[in-house]
């Protein structure tokens, strides 16, 4: 549909760059599969010029911390091949050991996901699963990378508390949920101190599609693209200062 990949589904778009706001997983089945695409794909922009930009979300986080409570039974079976059979496993029951011991904080698939980051800023936009609050700018989006990282790597488990925060930049949804007066201010101040003219944001499903507040300055693209939720087909296109949704 945006003409990003050909009918082989190799990199088809050169110079253009594509990003994902997050929540691959527990969306339905065929979850490994959707990250051997994007990131081969990755690296076929990479050799166009382009880039493919893939962050995570609150539902990469919960897996991290061990919190299953949207996989689908596929969802276990697929990752059945990570159980080694450690002791730490067994708490969990067999059928959840595969998918427990992929993503354990320092687990192999921990490990795949950890270098996305949870903010992006390309040029004049930030682009956030949930959203960013003037209290986030401040402790800054270097840190708050940097410390997601290194929780999905097991280095920093008291970051948890953070990330499961209701207001946190993967939980948040004041500019993507009806947002009022305030909310709008909050986000012209995080725009203003980092100097960016919009933010992209997905977490909170659009009903009736991709939607725009605040003037335009806050864009919420989850329009339930996987079957799971709805499988409507858009994507928001930004070329210079113009935005136009696509489907």
């Amino acid at each position: 549909m945006a003409k990003l990949i050909d009918a082989d589904d190799h990199w088809a778009a050169g110079p253009t760059v594509m990003v994902q706001t997050g929540d691959i997983l527990d969306r339905g089945d065929e979850e490994i599969e959707i990250y051997d695409l994007l990131e081969r794909l990755t690296q076929e922009a990479e050799k166009a010029g382009g880039a493919v930009h893939v962050l995570n979300g609150n539902h990469e986080l919960m897996n991290v911390a061990g919190r299953f409570l949207y996989v689908t039974p596929d969802g276990f079976r697929d990752f059945e091949k990570y159980d080694d059979g450690a002791t730490a496993l067994t708490a969990y029951p067999k059928p959840r050991r595969g998918r427990r011991a992929a993503f354990v904080p320092g687990g192999p698939f921990a490990k795949r996901i950890a270098d996305y980051p949870v903010v992006l800023r390309l040029d004049d936009t930030l682009f956030v699963h949930g959203g960013l609050l003037p209290k986030h700018v401040k402790m800054g989006i270097e840190t708050i990378n940097a410390r997601t990282r290194a929780f999905a790597l097991g280095e920093d488990d008291a970051f948890w508390a953070f990330l499961t925060d209701w207001d946190s930049p993967v939980n948040m949804r004041h500019y993507t949920k009806n947002p009022n007066a305030a909310d709008c201010y909050l986000l012209g101040k995080v725009l203003e101190a980092t100097g960016a003219k919009r933010m992209v944001m997905g977490h909170t499903p659009q009903l009736g599609g991709i939607k725009s507040y605040c003037d335009g300055k806050a864009w919420g693209i989850d329009a339930c693209m996987s079957r799971h939720c709805g499988d409507a087909r858009q994507a928001l296109e930004l070329v210079g200062d113009e935005a136009r949704v696509l489907e």
